[in-house]
């Protein structure tokens, strides 16, 4: 899902529409929508999708600077002098209009300044650089905002800025927002490369954080972006709890210093997988076995979590290559592939009782389950130890059923594209290269390639990183109704989408006498799938429930909801994280 670009947007960030996300937290969680469900609702849901008059919402479209990756000029070339110095924290420049913002996550209570630097030359010279770091009163992850003082007077860099922050709906009248001016040294390539083979490096959109190198280890300087450091840590589910700059740095990626002190995040681009045969979830890995057959199974090299992803890559450090491991076969490129020397370790008795789950079908015998190389180990070119997971035992952890549904002010012929990082698994109507349908205002959607009528777009597949909230309202079961009509009318959907929403929620949530509830917005819809709609959507509004049941009332620490007002094209999403 990729929110709307107001100047540019974000990956993860980007787009518009109501999806309906399964997710799954952790091993033991599986969501999954299946087709029955679809085709159910396609018969029945004949209700006439009503058109609500609206008012924009600039909801938080993004947590990444996507200009950083889709910026044509050259990486580091300068645009004007600077002069950058460690983030230095001052006092609260309370530049949001709280009373006017219709996001309640983005307001003065939950900004915290930092100067970053001084412009030496051209338009804007003498002009103090700050960087606004917005950690949102609701469950969303911090965004950033980097502006120029010049006088009394701000100016927002739409271009050095997320999405969202090219709107000048939030700010106070002395805040104006500069669409062309870019600050240099913040732009870093798509690929970096390490000094020996193979280390290659792609940039991760949708991460911000303050570098801080407590804990890290160089790996090798860049001669352009300087060192490049890595944090070797075994995945744990407690990690997902917030993401801070300690949390995002304890996923195994690489991580870099920008000239004004924020984090840069890559990844390993793997060489053992192929891409191009990546049918949910995981991807072929390229091998062939000690018995002399060629591998056909897809493997995951991540930990799972929510509808994506713990981590950028699933470093083990708790198993010894000398002891716990025997050779199981190569890879394309010459490589060991390894698998637990002990066929009842613990590590595999676990993964077989506790996270390889049967939903439909019969669970293979543990025998079985062992001769599948459920678990299979390999070297990195950085020397780290990796564990890739076979898909066939991976519980259902992807963002299943998501719909999209469109609104335009008059019947158009409108473009969906949508990038669900881990790839899809299913679709209706079918994706191909993406959606093209003729939209009405009333909400019916006729697909030009079959000639169809969808009451919404429909799919499945695996998201991006996943954290799970920390913020939430805790609700008795008896309660649950009540409590879903009421805020997801909050959280601006219709009394369509409402109804829609609760036909699948509300049956699963009846196994406990409490559930801690929260919603994202379109800031983690963005991140787990970028959504793009053509032509661009006046108002954006995705949510995602995240929920688990509690034996018991539970403190938790709530947020505010601003009900958007919907106006012109309106996309809605909605989702959620099925335990």
């Amino acid at each position: 899902m990729h929110t709307q670009q107001r100047s540019g947007l974000v990956l993860s960030p980007a787009v518009i529409a109501v999806a309906l996300a399964v997710l799954v937290v952790g091993g033991l969680a599986v969501g999954y929508f299946g087709s029955n469900w679809w085709s159910n609702q396609t018969a029945t849901n004949t209700t006439t999708l009503n058109t609500v008059a609206n008012t924009a919402v600039n909801s938080n479209t993004s947590t990444a600077n996507t200009n950083t990756v889709s910026n044509t000029n050259t990486p580091g070339t300068p645009l004007g002098d600077i002069t950058w110095q460690a983030p230095k924290k001052v006092a609260n420049l309370k530049l949001f209009v709280d009373a006017k913002s219709e996001e309640a996550c983005l307001n003065n209570a939950g900004s915290t300044y930092y100067q970053v630097g001084t412009v030496n030359t051209g338009t804007y010279a003498g002009a103090t650089i700050y960087l606004m770091s917005v950690a949102p009163d609701c469950p969303q992850t911090t965004t950033y905002i980097r502006l120029l003082k010049t006088g009394t007077n701000y100016v927002v860099l739409a271009k050095n800025s997320d999405s969202w922050a090219s709107s000048t709906t939030y700010y106070a009248t002395n805040v104006t927002v500069d669409t062309t001016y870019e600050l240099p040294g913040l732009r870093f390539p798509a690929t970096l490369t390490g000094p020996k083979p193979r280390q290659v490096l792609s940039l991760v959109a949708n991460v911000n954080g303050l570098f801080e190198s407590t804990g890290l280890t160089k790996v090798f300087t860049d001669a352009t972006y300087g060192p490049v450091y890595t944090k070797a840590v075994e995945f744990s589910g407690s990690k997902d709890v917030g993401l801070g700059t300690s949390e995002i740095v304890s996923r195994d990626g690489f991580y870099l210093k920008a000239p004004d002190g924020t984090l840069i995040v890559y990844q390993l681009k793997l060489d053992v997988t192929d891409p191009t045969k990546n049918d949910p979830p995981g991807e072929l890995l390229k091998a062939t076995w000690t018995d002399g057959t060629v591998n056909t199974t897809n493997y995951v090299p991540t930990a799972l979590t929510g509808c994506g992803a713990g981590n950028y890559l699933n470093v083990i450090t708790t198993v010894n290559r000398t002891t716990d491991l025997v050779k199981s076969g190569m890879t394309n490129t010459g490589d060991a592939l390894y698998i637990m020397k002990d066929s009842n370790a613990t590590r595999l008795k676990d993964y077989y009782t506790t996270t390889y789950q049967v939903f439909d079908g019969v669970k293979v015998s543990y025998e079985t389950f062992i001769a599948m190389h459920p678990l299979v180990f390999w070297v990195d070119p950085f020397d780290r130890l990796v564990i890739f997971t076979n898909a066939k035992f991976l519980p259902a952890v992807e963002c299943g059923k998501p719909v999209i549904y469109l609104y335009p002010t008059t019947t158009t012929t409108v473009d969906v594209h949508l990038a669900p990082v881990g790839g899809f698994t299913k679709s209706e109507p079918a994706y191909g290269d993406g959606w093209r349908v003729v939209a009405s205002p009333d909400g019916q959607l006729v697909n030009t390639v079959d000639g169809r009528r969808y009451p919404y777009l429909f799919w499945e597949g695996r998201g991006g990183l996943y954290t799970a909230p920390t913020k939430g309202f805790t609700v008795a079961q008896r309660d649950v109704h009540t409590f879903l009509v009421t805020t997801l009318g909050k959280l601006g959907l219709n009394p369509t989408e409402t109804a829609d929403f609760i036909a699948f929620w509300e049956p699963r949530m009846q196994g406990s006498p409490y559930y801690v509830v929260s919603f994202y917005g379109r800031a983690m819809m963005d991140a787990l799938a970028p959504l793009t709609v053509t032509p661009t959507p006046d108002t954006v509004i995705r949510i995602l429930m995240d929920y688990r049941p509690v034996a018991g009332p539970v403190a938790v620490q709530s947020y505010p909801i601003v009900t958007p007002v919907r106006r012109g094209f309106t996309v809605v999403e909605w989702g959620g994280v099925l335990r």
